[in-house]
This record gives structure tokens, sequence and C-alpha cells, in this order.
């Protein structure tokens, strides 16, 4: 099937078969079909890990990570479960457990020495990503949604599915006659990714008389392949950069952007990068006085204050 090959060309390209794999397995259909055509491509790799996380928010999580630990027994596969303690949770719930679930991939990894964590994002997941950053008011550069290959930690993540709909997913695991677990949280309405799956983008398919998903995953694409355009054109302009007592300067004078755009993505990437959160006003005004060459002028973040001065970039907490 064109699953089983899409995966086998994935690793193909990316594996090093003398190092092994984390599969991160939450159970659902995408990451056990994962799971099972990972197994078919023991050439991709030294050995196979599953890395689970028990998220405690429904009575029966213990029972399936012990589901999926037996699993892992069976099929001679090393298991590592992280049992989180909601309690200890402050502030958005839904974020703070994929921090807690993105740390303890990072850890596992490293505590292996694996060449990647691979997960089961599949294009259903991609177009729900986009649409939710559009509805948002995302800025271009962060439209694009899930990546293919990313790095966390110093930790390659493979995303194979992302051009694979659910329904073909699905698909192949019926057709292999495989079990997988629902979590039931996947369709409560009080979480927005539940209302956007059950409702949003069935109801936008249904209006405009054709799946919206395939659109949303192109979207992301040709905005990724944009977005990699723009670093290239960008890389000769990068400053240098100098750090003092309570300060960190960048200096542009010795290269300066041909155009607005430009400057725009060069300054939010040396912003993100700073760790100093702008708004898109705070942003147009520096790129503003940037280009410019405007003296001692300055803008103040949440997270402190940027000066220009001249070509000079300069962020102080």
């Amino acid at each position: 099937m064109k699953i089983e090959k899409l995966l086998k060309k994935f690793l193909d390209q990316n594996a090093d078969r003398q190092k092994p794999l984390v599969c991160a397995l939450s159970g659902g259909v995408d990451s056990m079909c994962l799971y099972y055509l990972l197994k078919k491509c023991r050439h991709a790799y030294s050995e196979l890990h599953i890395a689970h996380v028990d998220h405690s928010w429904r009575q029966e999580s213990c029972q399936e990570a012990q589901w999926l630990r037996n699993l892992a027994r069976e099929g001679g596969v090393n298991f590592h479960l992280k049992t989180l303690n909601i309690s200890n949770i402050n502030g958005n719930l839904e974020d703070a457990c994929r921090q807690e679930r993105m740390t303890f991939l990072v850890d596992c990894a490293h505590q292996i020495g694996a060449q990647a964590v691979v997960l089961g994002h599949h294009a259903d997941d991609q177009a729900e990503t986009v649409l939710k950053r559009i509805l948002e008011g995302a800025s271009l550069g962060k439209i694009p949604g899930i990546k293919t290959i990313s790095v966390k930690g110093g930790v390659p993540f493979w995303r194979p599915f992302l051009t694979v709909p659910k329904k073909e997913i699905m698909g192949w695991m019926t057709a292999h006659d495989l079990d997988w677990l629902e979590d039931s949280t996947n369709y409560d309405p009080k979480y927005l990714r539940a209302r956007m799956r059950q409702n949003l983008i069935p109801w936008l398919s249904k209006e405009f008389g054709k799946n919206v998903t395939a659109p949303l995953c192109r979207l992301s694409a040709e905005l990724e392949e944009v977005e990699e355009y723009l670093k290239k054109k960008i890389a000769p302009y990068y400053p240098q950069r100098t750090k003092q007592e309570s300060s960190i300067c960048y200096d542009f004078t010795k290269a300066v952007p041909s155009d607005l755009l430009e400057w725009k993505v060069l300054v939010k990437l040396i912003c993100e990068a700073e760790s100093f959160r702008v708004s898109r006003a705070q942003l147009n005004d520096v790129v503003r006085l940037l280009n410019e060459s405007q003296g001692n002028k300055w803008v103040e973040s949440g997270d402190g204050r940027i000066t220009v001065d001249r070509r000079r970039l300069i962020f102080s907490s």
C-alpha cells in the first residue's frame, strides 16, 4: 500500500541503520499504524523503543499504558513510560502536558542515543494546525504547520505521515485487522482541537463542496518553501552579535538588507533567538528605525527594551 512505500522511502532517505529509533506511541490509530509499519522496516534502525506518556486525564489511561507495555513486550520492543501528575500542573493543561511530553521524548532519545523520535502526525493534524494558526492571526512565518523533520533539544523529530489522510491510516489498520485505543478527549467539545476536528473542518468541507484538508496542507508546504527561500536570501545580511554586561548588540553596518521584507524576516528571527516577544506593530517600528538608520530610538517590549542606534540593534532586559 501507498503508506508502506511512503515510510520505507522516508527511512531510506533519512535513517541510520546503526542507531536506535524512538516511536512516540499514544495508542491512537495513527501512532499504532506507525509502530506496526516501523516493525516492518527493521532495516532502518538497530533497535526500536516505544515512548508513552500517561497523562492521567482519564480513569482508563493506566490500563491503556499497561496494554501498550504488554504489546511492546510481545513484540520484543523496549518500553519507556512517563506518568504525569496533573494536580501539580498550573495554567493551560494542554500546553503544559504537551511540554512535559516533549521533554520526556527528548530525554528518552538522549538516554538511548536514538537517531530520532518518530511521530504519527498525519494530514488531518496538519490541516487543523494551519487553520488554527490562520484564524488566530499568526504571522506569515508561523502559518506553516508541523514540519516533517524538526529538531527539539538536539533531537530530530520525524513525522513521515504528514501527507497521509487519517482515513488512509485507518484503512490500513482495518485491512490488517489491528487494534488501537480511542481517546475520548479527542471528541470532548471543551477542547478546541476536538471542536475543529468534529465540527469546523467537516462544516467547511461541506460548504466548499470539497475536502479542505489537502489545500490547507498544500498551503503549509508552500509557505515552508517561502520561509526557507527568505532565510537563504537574508543569510548574507546576518549581523555580528556581541554581548556586553547588560545588553546584546547586533551590528548591521557591514551589510544591509535590500528591502523591508528582508529586514522584517531578519529582525523577527533575531528577536526569537533572543527570546524577545514583539507585536506586529513593535516589529514594524524596529524595522522602520533600522531601515531609516535612526539614532538612539527604542521600543519597549514585555521582555525589555529594543534600542536602534543607526544600524545597530540592541537588546536590554
